[in-house]
């Protein structure tokens, strides 16, 4: 539903947004053990009442851009090679 939303397809993302949560409903909480998919199963109802306010709903966050991500080093602060 997030990529939905960003790419201007707001009805769409609703829709996928409440089949999520109509999922959730008929699954148990044993379904949901990590804290991660808790908080998607949490946010999801709050995205679907701010868009039906009229609101932007909060999305999830992109994945920050290669040229922004800094190598990983060895212990001796030097970029690793990669073979």
């Amino acid at each position: 539903g997030d990529t939905l939303w960003r790419l201007g397809k707001k009805e769409k993302a609703i829709e996928y947004w409440t089949s999520a949560m109509r999922v959730v409903r008929e699954r148990g909480e044993d379904e949901f053990p990590s804290a991660d998919s808790r908080r998607v199963r949490d946010n999801t109802q709050q995205k679907i009442d701010d868009a039906a306010a009229g609101k932007a709903p909060k999305v999830a966050s992109l994945a920050m851009p290669v040229s922004k991500i800094e190598p990983e080093s060895d212990n001796n602060g030097k970029p690793q090679q990669v073979n």
